[in-house]
C-alpha cells in the first residue's frame, strides 16, 4: 500500500491507502507518533472518523498499533 503524512496537525495524522486483498482502494484514516525507535499508530479500521487518541477500546473501530525497530 501506500501512505501520505500530515505533520501539521496534532496529533500527527497518516492516510494509509490498501493496494491489495480485502481492502484495495480503500483509505484508513489514523494519528501516528514517531519516538525514537518507535512507531505507535491508531487506525480508523472500521471506516470511522479519524482517532483523535492512541487508545483501542471493544467496539470504539479504532486500532492501535506498536512497532519497535530491532
Amino acid at each position: 500500500g501506500s501512505f501520505t503524512l500530515n505533520n501539521a496537525r496534532k496529533p500527527l495524522e497518516m492516510d494509509v491507502r490498501a493496494e491489495n486483498g480485502n481492502w484495495a482502494g480503500r483509505t484508513v484514516p489514523a494519528i501516528y507518533e514517531l519516538a525514537g525507535d518507535t512507531l505507535r499508530i491508531c487506525y480508523a479500521v472500521e471506516g470511522t472518523e479519524r482517532p483523535k487518541v492512541f487508545t483501542t477500546e471493544q467496539d470504539s473501530g479504532r486500532l492501535t498499533v506498536i512497532y519497535k525497530r530491532k
